[in-house]
């Protein structure tokens, strides 16, 4: 499925904007690829759980391309990034294979304090 593709292009534009303090441009690329990815195939996506983990996905993406538009130390965001992300793909692989879907808790995407802490499994 594309939006599991668009998910690691995503995740590493966000880690050289932080590494480098720059790749502005190639992160909003990654935005806009996994948005427009993600909105069009929700759209097939039968299961409104796992919509809804791709939904919490996308407005991640918006969120943390927000962060890195302002100096801060983007580094505590990482995992921000990646626990969504593999929540994400976990529930697309198990809806895909007609398994149950993990356990799951959304990410606090308009706060920004307990988005760092984030984790799916908790």
């Amino acid at each position: 499925m594309l939006i599991a593709e668009a998910s690691p292009a995503l995740e590493l534009a966000f880690l050289a904007r932080v590494a480098e303090d720059r790749g502005k441009n190639e992160l909003n690329q990654a935005v806009n690829a996994f948005t427009i990815t993600a909105s069009i195939q929700s759209m097939v996506i039968t299961d409104p759980q796992v919509r809804e983990r791709v939904r919490n996905h996308y407005l991640l993406s918006f969120e943390l391309d927000e962060l890195a538009s302002r100096p801060r130390d983007l580094s505590l965001y990482v995992p921000a990034l990646r626990h969504p992300a593999a929540a994400m793909v976990d529930a697309l692989d198990a809806h895909v294979d007609n398994r149950p879907l993990p356990a799951y808790q959304a990410p606090p995407v308009n706060d920004r304090q307990r988005l760092v802490a984030w984790r799916p499994d908790l």
